[in-house]
């Protein structure tokens, strides 16, 4: 099972690719994704597997990563995941 959330970013040509990292309610790093960019494209699909998940609120924190390989931090959203039985 995955969770599918769609993020936008706005496009800028600085960055080749972008990463989100993933992060449980208590802080605690959860993975990262690697977003690659498609021209006039500003908003992404990204799955995050969900096993194991517990509720709560989760943090995406994402960078611009250049041709150079430099990464710039884009800022962060929150995501909250509730479980039904």
């Amino acid at each position: 099972k995955v969770l599918l959330l769609f993020l936008r970013i706005p496009p800028d040509s600085a960055y080749v690719r972008y990463t989100a990292d993933v992060y449980a309610p208590g802080g605690a790093p959860e993975g990262s994704v690697t977003i690659t960019p498609a021209a006039g494209q500003d908003q992404w699909p990204v799955s995050v597997p969900a096993l194991h998940r517990e509720a709560g609120k989760y943090t995406l924190n994402v960078h611009g990563i250049t041709a150079g390989g430099d990464s710039k931090d884009l800022g962060n959203t929150a995501f909250e995941l509730q479980i039904e039985r």
